[in-house]
């Protein structure tokens, strides 16, 4: 069974990936450990890092800050109009690990990502848990502060030129928050109907149900209306 290491935390943020490379981690196929960039190549677990641009909004991180660590994958591979799903990742987070592992080295899985690392570990085509012995390592930080560094981190983000990236980043930018926009309004709506069949069905409510399903599906927009 080969070894990998898992460095999680709360949010993006370059400081997980500098964390990374002054680790000791076990090493493969042996119970010592050593500097991870001496034997550690980093695969990103962040879902924006993949794309090419949005430096400073993803917080990639830089060259001074690899500290050393010359591999750092999955980071600015993608064009910025390309879909990056979770089949994506799990395709080339064991592509990749495969490869490291091949040749004596130990991966380590950085990044925020949750939901896309938890597709990773529970895939079952690539059987993540019977072939590795993974070292989870969680960044917890107290609420207080970090949410006093994500404050800062934009003020920072903003001195370096977020601001001022190229048109393509902050369209991709705007398009990713207009889609998660409509996301959430979706499971907004889908928990208010929720809320309304627990007070039906679990609270006694005598509610009536009026059907406006033809007349959302006809007039869309123009619904609101009706």
């Amino acid at each position: 069974m080969a070894t990998l290491s898992m460095l999680i935390g709360p949010q993006t943020h370059p400081s997980l990936h500098i964390r990374a490379t002054s680790l000791d981690l076990p090493l493969p196929d042996s119970r010592t450990t050593s500097k991870s960039k001496d034997k550690g190549e980093i695969i990103s677990a962040d879902k924006m890092q993949v794309y090419e641009g949005l430096d400073i909004a993803a917080n990639k991180i830089t060259e001074e800050e690899m500290n050393g660590v010359p591999h750092h994958h999955l980071i600015g591979i993608l064009p910025s109009h390309a879909d990056f799903t979770y089949t994506d990742f799990c395709c080339m987070v064991n592509e990749k690990m495969d490869d490291i592992v091949a040749r004596k080295r130990l991966p380590i899985i950085v990044g925020c990502s949750n939901s896309y690392i938890k597709a990773l570990v529970d895939d079952e085509v690539y059987n993540f848990r019977p072939k590795y012995e993974c070292h989870y390592l969680w960044v917890d930080v107290a609420i207080s502060v970090l949410c006093q560094v994500s404050s800062d981190r934009v003020d920072q983000m903003v001195e370096k030129g977020l601001i001022d990236e190229d048109e393509e980043t902050r369209a991709k930018l705007l398009k990713k928050a207009l889609d998660e926009m409509r996301i959430n309004s979706c499971k907004i709506a889908r928990r208010q109907v929720e809320k309304i069949l627990a007070l039906k069905n679990d609270e006694g409510w005598n509610i009536h149900r009026l059907d406006g399903t033809n007349v959302f599906s006809k007039h869309g927009r123009k619904s609101s209306n009706a």
